[in-house]
């Protein structure tokens, strides 16, 4: 018990392993400090009864209270439920991992990003197409046609191992009616090479000559075409038109 019952008769003093008999006034025999029993519970300091006369000697009462001031051994500061140690090396311990955790997350990203322009492109480049365009082909105007610098070195036609040889002369016609075809022809060349062509298909000299003008508007206004293949070669006579010129080919 921790409380002492008073009265004007014998009381019993707690904290001895007996009770003991004890009359007013009297003081209670101190045990040595060998017979006393030990506790690990907090120490205690004597309570004095306010109303009490005499304000008897604490001691002589054997009343007691905890010193909630002093030092109990018994006890010590936790944190969270854990002792104060434990805490602080676990809080450290956690702050490890995670900057462990940041650390490894950035350089394996940057590892990646690394990896990633090291590695050798795979994209392959798809060859460029150029679209063909249409052309118009012209049926007027006037052809550009030099006909004294073909006429000086005269023109050769090779189809296969067949080749054409013309004589060229400028501003000159054939007399009479000797038209094997007519076709159009954007270049002096193109109406050599028509002569040639006829006769590597017909396999023998059909055509002997072609008559060309450079004139496109007049040729097809008046003989729809401006190249014609001549089956025979007929008298030479002079022609004033433009841009015109006869061909022969040479055996």
């Amino acid at each position: 018990m921790s409380r002492t019952q008073w009265d004007d008769g014998l009381h019993v003093v707690n904290g001895t392993d007996a009770p003991e008999a004890v009359l007013p006034g009297q003081k209670v025999p101190k045990e040595p400090d060998s017979t006393r029993a030990t506790s690990a519970y907090p120490q205690y300091s004597p309570l004095v009864r306010p109303n009490s006369p005499g304000k008897l000697d604490q001691e002589e009462r054997g009343h007691f209270l905890p010193q909630f001031g002093a030092s109990s051994p018994g006890l010590e500061r936790r944190i969270c439920g854990l002792r104060r140690t434990t805490f602080f090396l676990t809080v450290a311990l956690l702050a490890v991992i995670v900057m462990a955790a940041v650390g490894g997350g950035v350089g394996g990203s940057i590892a990646v990003k690394n990896a990633k322009s090291a590695a050798p492109s795979s994209t392959t480049t798809a060859p460029s197409t150029t679209t063909a365009s249409n052309i118009t082909v012209p049926t007027e105007g006037v052809l550009a046609f030099d006909c004294a610098a073909v006429a000086s070195s005269g023109s050769i036609i090779t189809l296969g191992s067949k080749v054409w040889k013309f004589g060229v002369d400028c501003n000159m016609t054939f007399e009479g009616n000797l038209n094997l075809a007519a076709s159009i022809a954007y270049s002096f060349e193109d109406c050599l090479h028509s002569c040639a062509q006829t006769n590597w298909l017909t396999k023998n000299e059909t055509c002997v000559g072609i008559s060309f003008s450079g004139d496109l508007s007049w040729s097809m206004k008046y003989y729809y075409g401006n190249c014609f293949l001549k089956k025979s070669l007929g008298k030479l006579m002079t022609d004033t038109r433009p841009r015109f010129a006869i061909a022969s080919v040479i055996p």
